[in-house]
């Protein structure tokens, strides 16, 4: 089986002639690239001034750069560069899928990218299983739950006028 040449495409990167990079210094380009990564504010700021690591206002530091409007703007920059290489990718990502969900030699493995691809297309299962619980009392009415109660009680010397008939 040959493999088809896929074509490549090229996805933009956020170069340095952008007016958020040619702005900011690269302290902040190094913070806003990891806030867009997912690291915390705090341990951002630190990588990225490791001279000011030591203060007790690191995380002020942090949330007055996070502030900059410059800032921002790279970090969503950043973020929709990222969101246009995934969505470049999905294709691929579900051939292989498809791929693993019927030639894979294991069984859990096809079951696994099957379940994958079913939950991609939104055909998830059910979340909430309704089921019919009989437990003690079974099949018993409210009217014979009532009078069990009652026959406890009144052999316990209890009263039985709050029970409602």
């Amino acid at each position: 089986m040959t493999k088809k040449k896929e074509k490549e495409v090229l996805v933009p990167e956020v170069v340095d002639d952008t007016p958020s990079k040619s702005i900011l210094a690269p302290e902040a380009m190094l913070f806003a690239t990891a806030i867009a990564s997912g690291m915390r504010m705090d341990e951002a700021y630190i990588m990225s001034h490791p001279d000011k690591a030591s203060s007790k206002w690191v995380s002020a530091y942090a949330n007055r750069l996070a502030k900059n409007p410059k800032v921002k703007e790279h970090i969503a920059l950043i973020q929709e560069a990222t969101r246009l290489q995934i969505v470049l990718a999905a294709p691929e990502a579900f051939n292989r899928l498809k791929e693993l969900s019927e030639t894979a030699k294991s069984e859990k493995v096809r079951l696994d990218a099957t379940r994958d691809l079913l939950d991609r297309g939104g055909l998830e299962p059910p979340r909430r299983v309704e089921t019919l619980s009989i437990g003690v009392f079974g099949s018993l009415s409210s009217e014979d739950m009532r009078n069990i109660i009652r026959g406890k009680l009144t052999r316990s010397g209890e009263e039985t006028d709050g029970i409602q008939s």
